[in-house]
């Protein structure tokens, strides 16, 4: 069964990638503009202090300046390489990459299996008619699992791309004294989301394939409607464990000093919008 027409995280993918590319190249050009006034302010204030430390001071603005400057840069290449790095792992444990389409290929193989374990399991026996019925419509549960697993999958991949066409445009922040948190939050982020796909990864080859090699059986073995019952039940928790490692993936790149400080500051812009919007509709009541 091919499903190439389903596959809308591809094309997404490759716009997010060269939106990447431009916010890196803007992500830049304000990095250079808040470095290069920062490093003028701090200058003057030395100056007017006395003029001490500015040797030092200066050797920690290069530094500083450079990866902050590098790492925007490069931002598409890192973000390729953490994903590369995800698929090569899920490859490893399970013999395929973090791809949507392979988990749908799965359970549309599986679902075949089952159907064509049920044609054979037919006979002129009203009772055949029954486990073969039962064993479909278990079938159909598998497929439908391995359905919400890839759009939870999709949504995981989609969520790296998408928010790390972003990133590059909060990195240079890093630059600004008393923002550095939110700026390396961005980094934060980016190994948090490599880190969630590597887990998702991880419960899918420990789940899809017991389902598929273990519980399921081979063309040539009798089908048993227990195994089947037993299928259904791992493919169910299979994908709930995938949701769950999702939530709890989503959980722990939140809890992160540097992301935490990103959703403050995403916080106090909607409650500080929100106050005005109050503020104005109070003016006008009044």
């Amino acid at each position: 069964m091919d499903f190439s027409l389903l596959d809308v995280v591809t094309p997404l993918r490759m716009q997010a990638m060269e939106a990447m590319t431009l916010t890196s190249q803007i992500g830049w050009r304000l990095g250079v503009v808040i470095a290069s006034v920062g490093v003028i302010l701090a200058i003057s204030l030395r100056i007017a202090g006395g003029g001490g430390g500015i040797a030092p001071m200066l050797v920690g603005w290069i530094i500083t300046t450079g990866l902050v400057l590098g790492a925007v840069s490069f931002w598409p290449a890192i973000m390729q390489e953490s994903f590369n790095t995800a698929n090569e792992v899920s490859t490893l444990i399970g013999g395929s990459g973090v791809q949507m389409l392979d988990v749908l290929e799965r359970g549309a193989d599986q679902f075949s299996r089952t159907v064509r374990a049920a044609a054979a399991q037919m006979s002129l026996w009203p009772q055949s008619w029954i486990v073969a019925g039962q064993m479909v419509v278990l079938g159909v549960w598998i497929f439908l699992m391995h359905i919400a697993t890839s759009l939870v999958l999709a949504a995981a991949i989609l969520e790296f791309w998408l928010v790390g066409a972003l990133l590059p445009l909060i990195l240079p922040l890093a630059l600004i004294t008393g923002m550095q948190g939110v700026g390396l939050g961005a980094l934060i982020w980016a190994a948090g989301m490599t880190i969630r796909l590597v887990l998702i990864a991880m419960v899918l080859a420990a789940t899809t394939d017991l389902v598929a090699e273990t519980i399921i059986p081979a063309p040539t073995e009798e089908p048993d409607i227990t195994l089947y019952y037993i299928a259904v039940v791992a493919a169910t928790v299979g994908t709930f464990l995938v949701w769950q490692t999702a939530s709890w993936g989503r959980n722990v790149i939140q809890a992160s000093a540097g992301a935490s400080s990103i959703t403050a500051l995403a916080s106090q812009a909607i409650s500080g919008g929100a106050r005005t919007m109050r503020g104005g509709n109070s003016d006008g009541r009044r």
